[in-house]
């Protein structure tokens, strides 16, 4: 299923989940769960992260804490060194 019919899916009335919040690239849905464009990003939800901050402008800080639990200062200094990586 493509990431455009996932929205589809949870947007539809018949659907239980429904999204919550939607971002560049994630879908964040009202159990909790989220989905994101699995197909273009090959089941690798940083690259997610670092394609939504970098070409869509999402927050880093906001991105991190919707997609992980527990957030610390390695986490948010491994993604602010890719997204160096990206500009170089």
């Amino acid at each position: 299923m493509t990431f455009e019919e996932k929205i589809e899916k949870y947007s539809a009335s018949s659907s239980t989940t429904k999204i919550r919040e939607q971002r560049a690239n994630f879908l964040f849905l009202t159990d909790g769960s989220l989905v994101y464009d699995y197909e273009k990003f090959k089941y690798d939800i940083d690259a997610a992260i670092l394609d939504a901050v970098k070409n869509h402008g999402e927050n880093l800080d906001e991105m991190i804490m919707l997609c992980y639990h527990q957030v610390t200062d390695i986490v948010k200094e491994w993604f602010l060194k890719e997204l160096d990586k990206l500009e170089n």
